[in-house]
């Protein structure tokens, strides 16, 4: 079946610039996610557009798009840190004061459900990521993790 973006490269380079512009934050925060480094987190970016730019005309549709590309993003970012073999070192949180108590209990609770995260497996890490910050419907997700939606 044909790519739903075969195209001359000027206008294949604007199509795929005109997807990715609206989504490049979330896939870098989604990549700092997995590796926890903003270089690590770039690089895997990075190497994702090249991917996604290679293989753009066999997406099926505009609106596979988004799923596509983050699939690619999460098995770049598990191919990064499976050959890293290393433990992924934080980056310490810059430390300023909080003048509302409102918004350091709002941190901490960001941090802890950022802790909580990390002691999950790469599968259901990516399967909360992908429902809750991503908004991804449960088939996505299956296909995304090449797993039954059941599981």
């Amino acid at each position: 079946m044909p790519g739903f973006f075969k195209k001359r490269d000027a206008s294949k380079k604007k199509a795929f610039l005109a997807q990715v512009e609206p989504i490049k934050n979330k896939l870098y925060r989604t990549a700092f996610l997995y590796v926890k480094n903003k270089h690590d987190a770039t690089d895997i970016v990075q190497e994702t557009m090249f991917k996604a730019y290679q293989n753009y005309e066999n997406v099926r549709s505009i609106e596979a798009f988004n799923t596509w590309i983050t699939k690619i993003l999460i098995h770049s970012a598990l191919d990064f840190i499976r050959k890293q073999k290393r433990l992924v070192i934080h980056e310490e949180i810059d430390e300023a004061p909080f003048i509302h108590s409102e918004l350091s209990t709002e941190v901490v609770n960001h941090l802890a459900l950022k802790e909580a995260l990390e002691t999950l497996d790469y599968e259901t890490r990516t399967a909360i990521i992908l429902r809750y910050y991503y908004d991804f419907k449960i088939k996505d997700i299956a296909e995304t993790l090449n797993t039954p939606e059941g599981m």
